[in-house]
């Protein structure tokens, strides 16, 4: 099995901590012996399986943090007892007992919390074969794996995937959600732009004989830019204040759907950067005509009607 996929859920019967045996809904999933040391999961308390005792097969359950905190084992889960499945005559399909607790690793997405799990060793092959690699030469070593492969799998055609791209797939719909909101983005962006260097052009050829006085009275390229970008540049800016607590619940009710989320409030520098992008790209749309206002012959201006 991987973190991502391949674990189910099946009523387990657990022991208590008066020793009754109470029935459970607990996910769980079967591995072989290097399996954790191949995720480099770590064992906290007790110990991993091992490859040499062979009681470990039928006898050994592993459990995480997770697990050990709902069933109320708390540091003394060693040795509980635990009976994985039903066989239709009634007797469980093992009757093991917890040898080790895990660290909590995520084994889905983080929409939820770690839920409690059970690790089994499987008592034949699984579907699946991990395998960790130094990342130096990739394709060099996939090659060698399929080789390798093929010499002793020959009837099985050679699949594989990495497991970051397994993860990356449990988030498609946020994957599509930025998709779309980046293009709404650039849409709205371009529309806005437009109507500021509209509303530019306009507004400076209503003063187009007060830029020309401003001029003959001494105000340089600089001042009369300066001018009309600020003019603009202030509504840009309330415009960003009345958004910033919308673009906050928004933001907020969109984390609410993981388990866990970073708190916005202490990552208020995301606001106040977008306001400054959104304040250049004014800025830039306005200058244009702000120069080119600025620059036009005075004794022009004055004689306009």
């Amino acid at each position: 099995s991987v973190p991502g996929a391949g674990y189910g859920i099946i009523v387990q019967k657990v022991e208590t901590e008066d020793g009754s045996m109470v029935e459970k809904g607990i996910n769980f999933v079967f591995v072989d012996n290097d399996y954790l040391d191949t995720m480099e999961m770590e064992v906290i308390q007790g110990r991993n399986f091992n490859p040499e005792l062979q009681t470990d097969l039928e006898e050994a359950i592993l459990i995480n943090e997770a697990a050990a905190r709902i069933l109320g084992y708390g540091e003394e889960a060693i040795g509980k007892k635990i009976e994985f499945g039903v066989n239709p005559d009634g007797d469980p399909v093992r009757s093991t007992r917890v040898i080790g607790v895990v660290k909590d690793f995520h084994y889905a997405s983080l929409h939820n919390p770690v839920d409690p799990i059970l690790i089994l060793l499987a008592d034949s092959p699984l579907r699946n074969l991990s395998l960790r690699i130094s990342g130096d030469n990739v394709a060099g070593t996939i090659d060698y794996i399929r080789e390798k492969w093929t010499e002793f799998c020959p009837t099985f055609p050679f699949e594989y995937t990495f497991l970051e791209d397994n993860l990356n797939d449990l988030y498609i719909a946020e994957q599509k959600i930025a998709k779309v909101f980046t293009y709404f983005a650039l849409v709205s962006i371009f529309i806005a732009c437009l109507g500021l260097f509209g509303l530019a052009a306009y507004t400076a050829n209503q003063r187009t004989k007060e830029i020309g006085i401003r001029k003959v009275m001494g105000a340089n390229v600089t001042n009369i830019s300066t001018l009309l970008a600020v003019e603009f540049t202030k509504w840009v800016l309330i415009a960003n204040i009345i958004a910033w607590p919308v673009a906050y619940f928004a933001l907020q009710k969109w984390l609410d759907n993981f388990a866990y989320q970073i708190d916005i409030t202490k990552n208020i520098g995301i606001f106040i950067v977008s306001g400054c992008i959104a304040i250049a790209i004014a800025i830039i749309t306005v200058s244009f005509q702000a120069i080119k206002a600025a620059l036009a012959n005075p004794i022009d201006a004055l004689k306009y009607e």
